[in-house]
């Protein structure tokens, strides 16, 4: 079962963590479970704007930033390291 930690996922420092996630596409999919949960529906009351990775702290991060419908831009930073690399074959 993946879980969510309760960062704000502002920055590096408070990502927010996904746990359980059982690869890379699962871990993928939780996190734009997790904007929607807090922004609504893609397409909709938001639209993805970019995700990026990132390599700090001995971490692996995804950045992904997203436009509200009201225009406002959103960047929300995920720690992926408990599956960054997971793959399923």
């Amino acid at each position: 079962m993946i879980s969510f930690s309760e960062d704000d996922g502002c920055s590096f420092d408070s990502a927010v963590k996904i746990l359980g996630a059982s690869d890379t596409q699962a871990g993928i999919a939780a996190e734009f479970k997790y904007i929607a949960s807090k922004y609504g529906v893609e397409g909709e009351d938001w639209a993805f704007v970019f995700q990026r990775l990132h390599h700090e702290f001995d971490k692996h991060f995804d950045e992904i930033q997203i436009a509200l419908s009201n225009k406002k831009v959103i960047t929300t930073f995920f720690d992926i390291s408990d599956f960054f690399g997971k793959y399923r074959f």
